[in-house]
């Protein structure tokens, strides 16, 4: 198995729950950061979590600014907590940017949280600012 298959070994089938997983995790302290994650599904949203610093996340939101706004939730996503945006974008153009397996994906950069899922062809892109 390649360390990039192996990387997505894990992962909650459920966006909602990869979402909340990778938020809880953002939002551990600093000290907290070395400490076991307690299943393998927060194990494996940890493993796929870059906590960015200032300028890191350009690329990202980038890719947040070419993805169309989703026009209603999809049913797999109507539980996100208020002020959580999602948008859309094809995975081919995704991949033609260079990000090859952006599945599972979460980007943790100030007190904001980006989340990629991969649903079909298209990228779900889920941020929530604070």
């Amino acid at each position: 198995m390649t360390a990039e298959r192996a990387s997505l070994e894990g992962l909650p089938s459920d966006p909602l729950v990869a979402f909340k997983l990778a938020a809880a995790l953002a939002a551990r302290s600093d000290s907290a950061v070395d400490s076991p994650v307690p299943d393998k599904a927060a194990e494996a949203i940890a493993r796929r979590q870059l906590k960015l610093t200032a300028g890191g996340e350009k690329p990202f939101l980038l890719l947040w600014k070419q993805a169309r706004p989703l026009t209603g939730r999809p049913a797999a996503l109507e539980e996100l907590p208020e002020g959580v945006e999602v948008r859309s974008l094809s995975l081919a153009a995704v991949r033609r940017q260079g990000l090859r397996q952006p599945h599972g994906l979460s980007i943790s950069y100030g007190t904001s949280l980006l989340l990629l899922w991969v649903e079909g062809e298209e990228l779900w892109l889920i941020q929530q600012k604070s």
